[in-house]
């Protein structure tokens, strides 16, 4: 069985969702903690204030695959600034 044909199985997705559902997840895998801040900060600034976004973020990082220490919302700030 594909992979494909085991996500609809399970989820009872369509075959068209349960591939974007896995295009998904291998893309959020393969983003780098700077790429994922960037990437999260775009997303979030379309309705949230800066100061908001940092903590949610914050907070997210720490339940993801990345390995790294909890960062201050400054390097946040920083990273996504420069």
């Amino acid at each position: 069985m594909k992979i494909i044909e085991r996500i609809s199985f399970i989820t009872g997705l369509s075959s068209d969702k349960s591939k974007k559902v896995l295009e998904e997840v291998f893309s959020a895998l393969d983003l780098t903690l700077e790429e994922y801040i960037t990437k999260r900060h775009n997303e979030l600034s379309k309705d949230l204030k800066n100061d908001q976004i940092y903590v949610i973020i914050q907070n997210e990082i720490k339940n993801l695959r990345f390995k790294s220490k909890p960062l201050s919302l400054r390097q946040i700030r920083r990273i996504i600034y420069g």
